[in-house]
């Protein structure tokens, strides 16, 4: 990244990043401004037919005239400074809810290098891939190509823009947003948020990947864990730390160094009552 003076008390910030996380941010940040200016047209029609004024708890804004590009700079500006939309959204978030579109062609061959590798390594091939055992059933071997066609092939962005193929398997294998089974999963494995002196339920949570997605950090069960909003910005924003030690058992590291054990709630629960006593003899 890097910042350059301009006229008139401006400056431009520029950022150079993979072609797939620049199209994303901008792809966010233009279906947010589109969202904004349909908003503002229909609060412009609404205040000409109505005589109204705008709510200030909904989007749109009849005065706002901004085009497309100021009201993207805009909301840039936002979600850096404060990590969402906030100048423009609304109080339950309808902007933060948008999230960033990317298309990617993969070519099948580049997901299946992993496993031809494998197989070369195995079987001594190189250079050709081969495929050998009954119709229907084959094995495919080789490094290099396979059926005479390369086997590493780049992934492309929509618009044919190519893209790395480690960028590409990745892209096309996971997800950042945990699916709704994962979902269910970790509600049920992190019934209370997972900070080891907090006990808010699962309706208040986050699910925070422990390793960054940003820094290879996979979405799945174990780097996933239920934090409440406070503790996950406390672990991005202090010196906090966390780590997985498996089995869904968090250590928590104070900015002192102290370590602190979070395990996940037992399941299972049981109550104890005392049966009732016995009856006293009778005197007879």
């Amino acid at each position: 990244m890097w910042r350059e003076d301009l006229e008139d008390g401006q400056k431009a910030l520029g950022l150079v990043h993979s072609a797939a996380v620049i199209d994303g941010i901008f792809d966010r940040l233009t279906q947010q401004a589109r969202a904004v200016q349909v908003a503002n047209t229909k609060a412009a029609k609404d205040a000409a037919t109505a005589g109204c004024g705008t709510d200030d708890d909904t989007l749109g804004d009849a005065r706002d005239d901004r085009s497309l590009d100021q009201v993207r700079a805009d909301l840039c500006a936002d979600v850096l400074l404060t990590g969402s939309p906030s100048g423009h959204d609304t109080t339950d978030g309808l902007l933060g809810a948008i999230h960033a579109r990317v298309e990617v062609t993969v070519p099948v061959f580049t997901l299946m290098t992993a496993e031809i590798t494998r197989a070369a390594g195995a079987t001594g091939a190189a250079g050709r891939g081969t495929l050998t055992g009954a119709p229907g059933c084959g094995t495919l071997t080789g490094t290099g190509s396979a059926f005479g066609v390369r086997v590493e092939q780049a992934g492309e962005l929509a618009g044919g823009q190519p893209i790395d193929t480690d960028t590409a398997r990745i892209l096309a294998v996971d997800r950042y947003r945990p699916n709704a089974d994962l979902r269910r999963l970790l509600h049920a494995r992190d019934s209370r948020c997972r900070f080891f002196a907090c006990g808010l339920p699962p309706v208040t949570q986050d699910l925070d990947h422990t390793i960054d997605a940003a820094f290879g950090g996979a979405t799945e069960e174990g780097n996933l864990g239920g934090l409440c909003r406070r503790h996950h910005v406390l672990k991005h924003q202090t010196a906090w730390k966390v780590k997985q030690l498996g089995a869904g058992i968090l250590e928590w590291t104070s900015p002192a160094g102290n370590s602190y054990i979070d395990k996940p709630p037992s399941p299972v629960t049981f109550t104890v009552e005392d049966p009732d006593p016995p009856p006293e003899p009778s005197p007879f």
